[in-house]
């Protein structure tokens, strides 16, 4: 379970890759696909005891549903991964100019001149013909003004992997045709001379030691903790609500059912960060434009921190009609949370460390996470601490708000995106 639950969830990530203008949509479609994998342990338990069969053939069925992946992971999926851009691996200098100095084409809207997304981009030339991916075959978006190509290299990196090509490749291609000959040597010569100094990814570290990854991590961690401590307590407060058994399993078969919801709430997650990333790609100021691109991360983010303080809140009352109250927004959370939290590392950082922030969080939430079993002890030790388990609850829960409430704080975004740029300047020339 352990290598077969949140690893192939990480690993389904990279189909985003396929879509690179609604990638928060696809990474909230496998997240959701996830919340709601819990309705199969439902139908499985129900024809276990609806139809009696036995416990092998049981089993036997979840097993045969997970065979039929084996066809489709060994003969339609690349060997290794599923490429940023869709680019083949390196086989000669040529192939080499052409696909693998081409970091992300996430916008690409006909065949579009490569440019690159970051501080340190593989490219050689804006000129390189870009391979074909599933979006290349679309209008031509409106071409925008000379001064955002001259800061671009500095200013875009952050992040191509979701939307910045609507006004990247195929919109400059287009501005550099409707300028004279002179224009166009002055914007190539700007970039090729970027280009040659900085040609390579990034270090981790910068991501790491950033304050918004540290405080995502946090902020995720929290959100996983409290989501499985949820689940784990929801016995013992069925248990004092009612003393009927049937009544209480009801509550947790209600929980698990619900859960299918996902597939229709994560999603609804995604399009709305997809949606403000285009809002925000309509800036034409490159810093206050990935100013924005940040900030589009505000209302996914705060919509999951306040669905997770109504269910702390809602632990305070045992009663009937609030369990049900709190299993509808702990679906909304858990929903949200799956989604919004892997996807707001494509729109925060550098497209290169998506992969590695996404597992590294990842496993330090699964530590984290390991605090539900003394609280869970301690809630059930004693009937008055209870009330001491969810006043710690909810203190870390408003904690953690300032996670998306800080994005809006203008100032200090441009702050510490300025911050980030210095060090991949230095990490660049050093």
């Amino acid at each position: 379970m352990s290598l077969g639950g949140v690893p192939i969830r990480i690993a389904n990530m990279q189909f985003s890759n396929l879509y690179p203008s609604r990638r928060s949509t696809i990474i909230s479609v496998y997240s959701g696909a996830f919340s709601a994998s819990s309705i199969i342990y439902v139908a499985i338990e129900h024809i276990y005891t609806g139809v009696s069969i036995s416990f092998f053939w049981a089993n036997f069925i979840l097993v045969a549903i997970s065979l039929l992946m084996i066809p489709f992971t060994l003969f339609i999926l690349p060997p290794d991964r599923i490429r940023e851009n869709g680019s083949l691996p390196p086989k000669s200098p040529k192939m080499d100019h052409n696909h693998n100095n081409i970091q992300n084409v996430d916008q690409l809207d006909t065949i579009e001149k490569p440019l690159s997304n970051d501080l340190f981009p593989r490219k050689k030339s804006i000129f390189a013909i870009s391979p074909i991916t599933l979006q290349n075959y679309k209008s031509v978006k409106s071409p925008i003004v000379q001064r955002r190509s001259n800061s671009f290299i500095n200013h875009g990196y952050l992040n191509d992997v979701d939307n910045d090509r609507s006004y990247g490749k195929g919109a400059i291609l287009n501005r550099q045709l409707s300028m004279s000959n002179e224009s166009e040597l002055n914007i190539k010569a700007n970039i090729d001379d970027e280009n040659n100094s900085l040609n390579q990814s990034p270090p981790l570290w910068i991501s790491l030691s950033s304050f918004a990854y540290n405080l995502h991590q946090m902020w995720f961690s929290w959100m996983i903790t409290y989501m499985l401590l949820y689940v784990g307590s929801m016995g013992m407060w069925t248990e004092r609500v009612t003393t009927d058994r049937s009544h209480q399993s009801s509550f947790i078969n209600l929980y698990g059912i619900v859960q299918v919801l996902a597939l229709v709430i994560s999603p609804m997650a995604g399009l709305l960060m997809d949606w403000q990333l285009t809002r925000a790609n309509t800036e034409l100021d490159p810093l206050e434009r990935r100013v924005k691109r940040v900030q589009s991360g505000f209302w996914p983010l705060f919509i999951t921190s306040v669905t997770l303080l109504i269910c702390v809140l809602c632990h305070y009352f045992d009663t009937a009609q609030v369990i049900y109250t709190s299993i509808v927004f702990i679906t909304i959370y858990r929903a949200f949370l799956l989604a919004v939290g892997s996807a707001f590392l494509r729109i925060r950082f550098h497209g290169d460390h998506f992969n590695r922030l996404l597992g590294i969080m990842s496993s330090v939430s699964a530590v984290i996470s390991l605090l539900q079993i003394p609280l869970f002890k301690w809630e059930g030790s004693a009937s008055s601490n209870v009330l001491y388990v969810n006043i710690f609850n909810t203190i870390l829960a408003l904690l953690i708000m300032s996670n998306p409430i800080y994005l809006m704080i203008t100032p200090l975004q441009r702050y510490f995106i300025r911050k980030e740029d210095e060090q991949m300047k230095k990490a660049a020339i050093g």
